[in-house]
């Protein structure tokens, strides 16, 4: 099973779209024998091919390929004259190509200019993004790991301006519940996830037997509690009757103090 969703600029998003943007554009597809979409474009009301999103590129057509388990390993975007070109007017991105491990989960996602080079995934100004995120799994399928890389296969900032984050790492219960998720930066140090949650780099998970969220706390990169957001509460604590409604709701200071 396919875990992964991949979490893109609004900019490629409206291209990923299967709706055309233009007022009177008609979508149509060409798909291969296994039903798999192989070519996307958009049409106005004479039939004439226009690019699918006005506002923001050259696209014309959306092209895609696919292994032989029908996972899509690549999505291209080309002009009117079927050259490959930049599928958003923001990132120099003209391809984007997948692969999966032999239990289909995808295990990685890079990006690609029109030239064939991989170029930054996504564009932050004076801060240049990731060109490919790798996934790691346990043997349950769960994610266990993503990870942002930058040309010379290093580890970079995944979010850019939004926090120095590189790799996300989880564990999970025997129930396959996520009990952990913690931020590392480009080496390999606990880090804060983000800027709006400053202090937290780690958040745990507890449930009862019954796979009930029974606790919620957040740690800095010393392990000590740390408020998950401003002024919010460093751990939160649920408790649910024999019918598994939830039924009371405890919260508590970076001191373990509960707050009234």
């Amino acid at each position: 099973m396919k875990k992964i969703l991949i979490f893109l600029s609004v900019s490629i998003l409206v291209l990923l779209s299967n709706v055309c943007f233009a007022n009177t554009a008609t979508q149509k597809e060409i798909k291969d024998n296994k039903g798999n979409v192989i070519e996307s474009a958009c049409y106005d009301a004479n039939n004439k091919i226009i690019e699918c999103d006005q506002s923001m590129s050259n696209v014309f057509f959306l092209r895609y390929k696919y292994d032989s388990k029908n996972n899509q390993t690549e999505e291209a975007c080309y002009d009117n004259n079927s050259r490959l070109t930049e599928c958003s007017s923001t990132s120099y991105v003209s391809i984007w190509r997948k692969s999966y491990d032999n239990k289909n989960n995808q295990i990685l996602y890079a990006c690609y200019d029109k030239y064939g080079s991989l170029t930054e995934c996504e564009w932050y100004g004076i801060f240049s993004g990731y060109v490919m995120k790798r996934y790691k799994y346990d043997s349950k399928n769960n994610i266990i790991e993503r990870a942002c890389y930058d040309k010379n296969n290093a580890l970079t900032r995944c979010d850019g301006s939004i926090s120095n984050v590189s790799v996300r790492r989880y564990k999970y219960s025997n129930r396959n519940n996520k009990t952990e998720e913690a931020c590392y930066d480009e080496n390999n140090k606990l880090t804060d996830c983000t800027k709006y949650n400053a202090g937290v780099a780690v958040e745990r998970y507890k449930y009862d037997s019954k796979g009930n969220k029974t606790e919620y706390s957040c740690f800095d990169k010393n392990n000590k509690l740390a408020a998950c957001y401003p002024g919010l509460a460093a751990m939160t604590r649920y408790t649910y009757n024999s019918k598994n409604k939830l039924i009371n709701t405890k919260y508590f200071d970076v001191n373990g103090r509960e707050m009234k």
